[in-house]
C-alpha cells in the first residue's frame, strides 16, 4: 500500500477496493471520507493532497466518497463527514470528524509514530 502513495498523490477507495487498499494495507493509511456536496470536506482537500506528497513513503492518504460507496461506510459506522480515520496495518488507530487544519492532523500523525 505504502508503494501506490509514493508519488504524493492519494489514491481512491470504494467499496470494493478498500478491504484490499486499507484493510489488508501494511503501514499507515488516512482515509478521507468525503461527499461532493460537503463543504467541509472541500476545505480539507488542500489538506489531505500536502499530507500525501509531504509524506509519501511513510503515509498513504485514501479517498473514499461517501455518497458513492454506501457499503463501506455503513460498515464504518461513520458520524458525520468529513470524517478522518487513521489504520495501521489494517487496524483503526483514531477518527478525527470535521474538517480539521494540518496542525491537528500531524498531532495525530505523531501521536501514532507516522511523524517523528
Amino acid at each position: 500500500m505504502a508503494d501506490e502513495s509514493r508519488g504524493g498523490e492519494p489514491i481512491e477507495v470504494d467499496d470494493e477496493t478498500f478491504p484490499e487498499r486499507v484493510l489488508k494495507a501494511r503501514g499507515f493509511v488516512l482515509v478521507d471520507c468525503w461527499a461532493p456536496w460537503c463543504s467541509g470536506c472541500r476545505k480539507t482537500t488542500p489538506v489531505m493532497r500536502a499530507l500525501a506528497r509531504d509524506h509519501a513513503g511513510r503515509l498513504t492518504v485514501a479517498e473514499l466518497d461517501t455518497q458513492a460507496n454506501r457499503y463501506t461506510c455503513g460498515k464504518l459506522a461513520l458520524e458525520g463527514i468529513p470524517s478522518f480515520l487513521l489504520y495501521r496495518d489494517g487496524t483503526e488507530l483514531e477518527r478525527i470528524v470535521g474538517a480539521a487544519d494540518r496542525e491537528k492532523f500531524e498531532e495525530v500523525l505523531r501521536r501514532h509514530g507516522v511523524l517523528d
